[in-house]
């Protein structure tokens, strides 16, 4: 799970460290055109502006993987039943978090139904847009497309 932090974790290197480390395997990883890449529940003050927003809540972290390590392929969060989620979230907010950072898919919700129509009721309520949704359904479709 990117960026090699989970489980609430706060990664303790700089920024220059890590892209010299630890982020080589995820460089080789989009290289190699990985479909799906975990991003976890740790945190990454190097890569974000929000030091205590879990990355896989962090708008920045994805803006990093899009931009800086150019992945146009499919994020997924870390398992959302783990502690540091479970602990400091609702369902409805990790999910809804989750998403609006640029989640395109969440793993392990506490409680599917109640993620599911926290969705709906999120892209109902203009909480989500559309196109967030749309993108990431374009993302999975596309990637599903190119498998068969």
């Amino acid at each position: 799970m990117l960026p090699g932090e989970s489980a609430g974790n706060s990664m303790d290197k700089t920024l220059e460290d890590w892209q010299n480390a630890d982020a080589l395997v995820y460089k080789a990883a989009v290289s190699a055109g990985v479909d799906i890449m975990g991003v976890s529940n740790g945190y990454a003050p190097a890569l974000t502006s929000e030091p205590q927003v879990h990355c896989c809540m962090s708008a920045d972290v994805v803006n990093y993987i899009r931009s800086k390590m150019n992945y146009q392929g499919i994020l997924m969060t870390d398992a959302l039943t783990e502690a540091p989620i479970r602990d400091a979230y609702s369902v409805s907010d990790a999910v809804i978090g989750a998403i609006n950072a640029g989640m395109d898919m969440v793993y392990c919700p506490t409680d599917l139904q109640t993620a599911y129509q926290a969705v709906v009721d999120a892209v109902n309520a203009g909480t989500i847009s559309i196109e967030t949704i749309d993108t990431a359904v374009m993302r999975i479709l596309t990637c599903k497309n190119e498998k068969l």
